[in-house]
């Protein structure tokens, strides 16, 4: 398992204590690590758009990134500050 996965059980054992049912569930819907929602959406519509990049200049990344979070398709959670120096959040995609 890489440490990035690691550090990532690690943040949900935090948060949901020994559930491992729910853990592995979670992990299963991990996407990424980013500093902010908003950061993470316009990477993820960046690559998928790939040569209509163009059109992420029509498409407002803050307002479905922040409804992602709101409806609750969109989970983080806090990165761990301890040994490494991550400040963000891990991002989980869980609607669909």
């Amino acid at each position: 398992m890489s440490d990035e996965k690691q550090e990532v059980r690690a943040a949900l054992r935090q948060l949901m204590g020994s559930n491992e049912k729910e853990i592995e569930l979670m992990l299963g819907r991990y996407v990424g690590y980013s500093l902010t929602v908003r950061g993470f959406m316009r990477r993820w519509f960046e690559k998928r758009l790939g040569r209509q990049e163009w059109m992420l200049e029509y498409i407002d990344t803050k307002l479905i990134a922040d409804a992602a979070v709101a409806t609750g398709r969109v989970v983080t959670v806090p990165a761990k500050r301890g040994t490494t120096l991550r400040r963000g959040v891990y991002v989980f995609m869980v609607g669909g």
